[in-house]
């Protein structure tokens, strides 16, 4: 049963139901909108993914090298050695004496580099130290405000007396 004034509309405007054409123009406002619900959510997801996955790593300045000032750290008496074992030893020295070694843990470590952080801290790994221990002590460095530090290899002599403290200590525990 329709009103008498919309049967007039429908044929003036040749419009046979006019209910009908109002629910396809709900059904397109609607469509309309999921389309556009949709294209949101999928553009925020890309670009969630995209900075979650950028690659967050730990920045090393490295100075530029000069013939000058290259190996003086290697000769200088004003500096301290530290020698990474494994994951519980560190041993540490002033100066250019691998003989005079003092014992120290990743804990106990940072008081050594705070009342020497003025001198040239040179950190040198062993074969049985592990990555992880080399950050922390860079970190130590980082955290500590120390402005000179080496990172190499340890060379031979002090390979050898780290081992034979190391054999020595365990014998006696």
């Amino acid at each position: 049963m329709t009103h008498t004034w919309l049967v007039e509309i429908q044929k003036a405007c040749n419009i046979k139901n006019l209910g009908s054409e109002m629910k396809r123009n709900k059904f397109i406002l609607v469509f309309i909108f999921l389309i556009f619900v949709v294209i949101a959510v999928g553009a925020s997801f890309f670009i969630l993914t995209s900075t979650i996955s950028k690659p967050i790593s730990l920045a090393i300045y490295v100075p530029q090298d000069r013939e000058d000032q290259s190996k003086n750290y290697k000769t200088a008496p004003s500096k301290l050695t530290l020698i990474l074992v494994n994951d519980s030893t560190i041993y540490a020295y002033n100066g250019n004496d691998p003989a005079s070694v003092k014992k120290f843990n990743y804990k106990t470590v940072r008081q050594e580099i705070i009342s020497n952080k003025h001198l040239t801290i040179v950190i040198k790994a062993t074969k049985k130290s592990t990555y992880k221990k080399t950050v922390d002590i860079l970190d130590e460095m980082t955290i500590n405000g120390v402005k000179k530090y080496v990172l190499q290899d340890a060379s031979e002599e002090e390979q050898k007396i780290t081992e034979q403290l190391t054999n020595a200590i365990e014998c006696f525990s």
